[in-house]
């Protein structure tokens, strides 16, 4: 079985929330700061627009008990950010990324609720992923608007949203 990935996603094996994160699965499906979350029968998965949101989920899952090498972090376009001899990451046949326990079988696709090939494939076609410093340098930050940033690309003038999922910076 596999999870899906899109965007930045805080990946954890199943057995180590269960294990070690206060409350088990129950308590760290509640704590999800969004929807964008998921679990098969073997890994948790976390998405996040912002690889700056997902950098502040992984230090509270570490204040929580868990240590690096038991949380992997994995950008949709480039996999894994740092290797992990329990998980593996490729694209799938129709385009998206996955990731599985390694030694498992990844036919089987666990995602989020609401989630579709059709809108995956869209967003892959609309939406570009990159760090945030890469980001900052193409687009202008203008507003928050509840829990989005709104940004303009300096070049083309095109608008962006990027969901949010930590308050916004006092600076």
């Amino acid at each position: 079985m596999s999870v899906v990935v899109e965007g930045y996603c805080v990946v954890v094996e199943r057995r180590t929330v269960e294990k070690k994160y206060p409350g088990g699965l129950a308590q760290f499906s509640e704590d999800s700061p969004n929807s964008v979350y998921c679990y098969d029968d073997y890994l948790t998965c976390n998405g996040f627009m912002s690889d700056k949101d997902a950098l502040q989920f992984i230090d509270g899952l570490q204040k929580r008990g868990l240590v690096n090498e038991e949380i992997a972090l994995v950008d949709q376009n480039v996999g894994l950010l740092a290797p992990r001899d329990w998980m593996e990451c490729a694209k799938h046949k129709d385009g998206w990324a996955i990731c599985w326990l390694k030694g498992t079988d990844r036919t089987t696709i666990a995602a989020p609720a609401g989630w579709t090939p059709e809108a995956a494939r869209k967003r892959q076609q609309t939406m570009s992923f990159l760090p945030i410093s890469e980001f900052e340098k193409q687009f202008e930050f203008l507003r928050r608007e509840e829990s989005v940033d709104v940004y303009r690309h300096r070049k083309t003038g095109e608008i962006r949203y990027v969901g949010r999922t930590t308050p916004p910076s006092k600076s």
